[in-house]
């Protein structure tokens, strides 16, 4: 039984320790022929709402997935250019 893979999920939290992955994701998207998937995942503000923080204003859920949006698209148009294949940016929460 042969399994054929046509979509790698490569999650990044824009470190240069995801960056530095990156090129195995694209060598072996390369070689499979398949789809890479650059995915964020967003915590939501709530969680840290039982934290003691004192005053401080956090980001709306909102204003969070548009800069993730904004950094997920930028890294993937610098790092993630001229593949063969499809490159999908996805922002989970």
């Amino acid at each position: 039984m042969t399994v054929e893979i046509k979509t790698l999920v490569f999650p990044t939290d824009f470190s240069e320790f995801s960056a530095a992955a990156l090129p195995w994701a694209r060598k072996l998207a390369d070689d499979l022929d398949a789809a890479i998937h650059c995915v964020y995942v967003i915590d939501e503000p709530h969680i840290y709402s039982t934290l003691d923080l004192g005053p401080v204003t956090l980001p709306t859920l909102p204003e969070l997935v548009e800069s993730a949006k904004k950094r997920l698209n930028e890294f993937v148009k610098e790092r993630l250019q001229g593949l063969s294949h499809a490159t999908v940016a996805q922002i989970l929460i």
